[in-house]
């Protein structure tokens, strides 16, 4: 399976009020844009030190090997990016469809209530 389908998949509705229940609090308190920041600069000092490792020289000092790494990095970041306003609109969708759901729902009863009453008062 592609990584997008996973994503995807990722999206209902389910799955999601899971993933909100843990991050509320986080998202709430504006946590979560230092996690990502946080996270970002990890992975970056990860790569830099595996580079380091792997060609036996301090990757920092190569201004052309870093912007290589960076243009790779924000094409990721665009994909990922476009990837979440997929699913960011499949979610909308989602949601909308169980609004309607529940609207129907809702009309059904009331149709239902409004014969019952209809039948009641003409006894």
């Amino acid at each position: 399976m592609d990584q997008f389908q996973k994503i995807k998949e990722r999206a209902q509705l389910d799955r999601l009020a899971d993933y909100f229940s843990d991050v509320e609090e986080d998202f709430a308190k504006n946590k979560e844009k230092d996690l990502y920041q946080k996270r970002v600069d990890a992975a970056y000092e990860r790569l830099f030190d595996q580079l380091s490792q792997l060609l036996r020289t301090d990757v920092r000092d190569r201004e052309d090997l870093c912007s290589v790494l960076a243009d790779f990095a924000a094409e990721c970041q665009e994909s990922y990016f476009r990837a979440g306003m997929a699913v960011g609109y499949q979610i909308c969708r989602n949601l909308d469809l169980e609004y309607r759901k529940i609207k129907e729902e809702d009309a059904f009863w009331d149709r239902m209530l409004q014969v019952f009453d209809k039948a009641e008062n003409a006894k």
